[in-house]
């Protein structure tokens, strides 16, 4: 029986991921990406941006008041527009901090928040991801609140998913991820 190819590794046919593979951060950012686009592609997922949304937005803010003083500063004299630009250079500091600590405190390693509506009752899917740079490993770990709650992990070696060249097995990749999906327990 020919099992039905998926939408992530059919789009990865047209345009690969390739990767360095000595640069553990690119690995790791092409493996949450996959992840990201597998829940979404072949699993239904409905992503949810919050913490991108939050982080947009205190970014966004803080830029705004960046800017702001330093034209107020540009087109005023010095002592007109020290107290301006001081509080301005102020709340860029705070805002930028804040989104930092957003990311270390509320986000941590959360790669997917995301939601699948289902027969009367909705499916919410929370994805961690984490990356031990000495041993060259990934750790995912998926919780899956509804009808049927489960909660998942598994760790690999980036050779599982990467060739020497750097290029990705999506179908491997695929694989793994979905087996996340299923309750072992009940098995």
């Amino acid at each position: 029986m020919a099992s039905e190819k998926s939408a992530f590794a059919a789009l990865l046919d047209a345009t690969p991921v390739t990767v360095n593979n000595y640069n553990i951060a690119e690995v790791k950012h092409a493996l949450d990406d996959s992840v990201r686009k597998i829940l979404t592609k072949d699993h239904k997922f409905i992503e949810d941006n919050t913490h991108v949304d939050r982080k947009l937005l205190l970014g966004f803010s803080s830029c705004f008041f960046a800017i702001g003083g330093a034209l107020y500063g540009h087109f005023n004299d010095f002592q007109e527009s020290k107290l301006l630009v001081t509080i301005a250079i102020v709340l860029y500091s705070i805002l930028n901090s804040s989104m930092l600590l957003y990311t270390w405190f509320v986000e941590k390693d959360t790669i997917f928040v995301g939601v699948r509506k289902g027969n009367g009752s909705d499916e919410k899917i929370l994805v961690s991801a984490k990356c031990n740079k000495a041993k060259a490993e990934y750790f995912v770990k998926l919780s899956i609140s509804g009808k049927k709650p489960v909660s998942n992990a598994f760790t690999k070696s980036f050779g599982a998913w990467f060739d020497v060249d750097g290029e990705l097995a999506a179908d491997v990749l695929v694989r793994d991820v979905g087996s996340l999906l299923v309750d072992k327990k009940s098995q």
